[in-house]
């Protein structure tokens, strides 16, 4: 008996379960029940390569998580062919990948956290980032530079506007991490605008600087 509570599975045999009862608004306020050893069949490779790039047949949640776990950035699985083995669909299994997937998005979020905050550094970007994005000899001039930046959140606010510049602009610093995103630094006359450019292309201006003061900009 699985509580709807927890995480879900999927694809388990929906021929055997007893649906128990149905809330209000299409959602479950029952449990539901399923042959013993349901939930761990794998289901068939290239039914779950098409669910997944179809986006459907799955619950949102379950979606979410296989496209993170397969990011095609970080993943090759698709590269084994008809020797790859779709997940387990158990719970204990399922809840482990989103764990593991939780504790990426958070280092993701701290890598953010710092590249659009006042301590990063292009040649010297920290332990979050990976370590060929450091120069082996640090720049004394970079460090003061970076120090030397006052945050401009009211032209970060104009996000049409910087977007509309970005767009004609080579950036001067473009690293991309190893999930796909990239990382990025424009210089723009007394300006610095930051951003990152997630997987499915859109692009976050997430800080911007200038370098005395906004008289300067």
């Amino acid at each position: 008996r699985l509580s709807m509570g927890m995480p879900r599975g999927v694809d388990l045999s929906l021929g055997s379960f007893n649906l128990s009862a149905v809330a209000e608004n299409s959602t479950w306020g029952g449990t539901v029940e399923a042959p013993m050893g349901a939930e761990l069949l794998p289901f068939d490779s290239k039914a779950f390569w098409s669910t997944l790039d179809a986006g459907k047949d799955l619950a949102a949640e379950d979606m979410g998580l296989f496209q993170e776990v397969f990011n095609p950035h970080m993943s090759d699985r698709r590269d084994e062919g008809d020797l790859f083995v779709p997940p387990q669909t158990g719970l204990t299994y399922q809840h482990r990948l989103k764990l593991l997937v939780g504790e990426e998005a958070e280092v993701a979020r701290k890598r953010q956290e710092h590249f659009f905050g006042n301590t990063f550094v292009a040649d010297n970007a920290g332990p979050l980032f990976p370590a060929s994005w450091s120069s082996t000899i640090a720049s004394d001039a970079a460090a003061a530079r970076a120090k030397a930046l006052v945050p401009r959140p009211d032209l970060q606010a104009e996000q049409a506007t910087l977007h509309h510049i970005l767009e004609s602009s080579a950036p001067h610093f473009d690293q991309r991490a190893e999930d796909g995103a990239r990382f990025l630094v424009y210089r723009v006359g007394s300006l610095e605008v930051r951003a990152v450019r997630g997987r499915d292309g859109e692009m976050h201006i997430g800080a911007v600087y200038g370098e005395g003061g906004a008289d300067q900009a």
